[in-house]
C-alpha cells in the first residue's frame, strides 16, 4: 500500500531559517517530501549540508546558503535565491542568562535575530512575492501583513 500525499507543493519554492537542526530542519524535509524545492539556511553550513543530503537521498530538491541573519546583508542577498512561495522563518536564538544579569549587549542580540531579522526576512520574500506575481500572504507572530495580489 502506498501512502498518499495530504497535500502537494511541486512547483513551490520555500525558504526555511534555521534549517540546521530542529524546527527549521523537520520543516525542510517535509516541505521537500511533498514536492517543494527548498532553500535551507543557517549559519552552520556543516549542518545544512548535513539535512541537504538528506533531503536529495529522500528525492527532494533544496540548496544551501550559509548566513549570519545578523547581518543586514546576508537578509538582502536571500532576494538572489529567490522568488519564493512559502516562508518557514525559523531563526531564532536566546542566551541563557538570569533575568537580572542581562546586558543591553546579550538583549539587543537576541532581539535583532529573533525580531528585527525575522521581519526583514519576511520583507525580502514580501517583495519577491509581489515583483514576481506571486499571490499569497505573509504572516507571522500574531500579525499579519497585507495580502499579496
Amino acid at each position: 500500500m502506498t501512502e498518499e500525499k495530504k497535500f502537494e507543493l511541486s512547483g513551490q519554492r520555500a525558504l526555511v531559517t534555521g534549517a540546521g537542526r530542529g524546527i527549521g530542519k523537520a520543516c525542510a524535509k517535509c516541505l521537500a517530501s511533498v514536492g517543494a524545492e527548498v532553500v535551507l539556511t543557517a549559519r552552520s553550513e556543516e549542518q545544512l549540508e548535513k539535512v541537504l543530503d538528506q533531503i536529495i537521498e529522500s528525492g527532494g530538491k533544496a540548496s544551501v546558503y550559509a548566513a549570519d541573519l545578523l547581518s543586514m546583508e546576508a537578509v538582502y542577498n536571500l532576494s538572489n535565491h529567490g522568488p519564493f512561495n512559502i516562508l518557514v522563518n525559523n531563526a531564532g536564538s536566546n542566551i541563557p542568562e538570569h533575568f537580572c544579569d542581562v546586558t543591553e549587549e546579550s538583549f539587543d542580540k537576541v532581539i535583532d535575530l529573533n525580531v528585527k531579522s525575522a521581519f526583514f526576512v519576511a520583507q525580502v520574500v514580501a517583495k519577491g512575492m509581489l515583483e514576481s506575481g506571486i499571490k499569497g500572504s505573509i504572516k507571522a507572530w500574531r500579525w499579519t501583513w497585507q495580502k499579496m495580489e
